[in-house]
């Protein structure tokens, strides 16, 4: 993900923010814990998009083995340059079994262990 992109992430949360808050004063919304959920839930996914193109390794594993991880973003991480983060998403407990599905054919004979290891793989 380029600058550009990355950019364009943040303009999105930033915009999700806004139009929820909109809603929220138009509508006279009060901030109950479903709404603040919601919001919450926006917020998350477009972060957790950035943090999975980050330019650290680091950052995408910790990303990629995360079981709070939404499945957009592990489907992203599930073709990173590094083995290591793939691996990461074929433990991933959460990890679908459309993504286990194309992890099982990876070239990293480690990324293709653990996918066979996880409790979604089909069988």
């Amino acid at each position: 993900m380029n600058q550009t992109d990355i950019l364009s992430v943040r303009e999105q949360i930033q915009e999700d923010i806004l139009s929820f808050a909109s809603v929220i004063d138009d509508e006279k919304i009060f901030l109950n814990d479903d709404v603040l959920d919601e919001l919450c839930d926006i917020v998350v996914s477009n972060f957790t998009k950035l943090l999975a193109t980050d330019k650290s390794s680091g950052v995408r594993w910790g990303v990629a083995e995360n079981s709070n991880t939404p499945q957009e973003s592990l489907k992203l991480l599930a073709t990173d340059e590094s083995s290591g983060v793939r691996w990461r998403v074929a433990e991933n407990s959460n990890t679908s079994q459309e993504i286990l599905k194309l992890l099982a054919t990876d070239k990293n004979s480690d990324v293709r262990y653990w996918t066979a290891q996880n409790s979604n793989t089909p069988h």
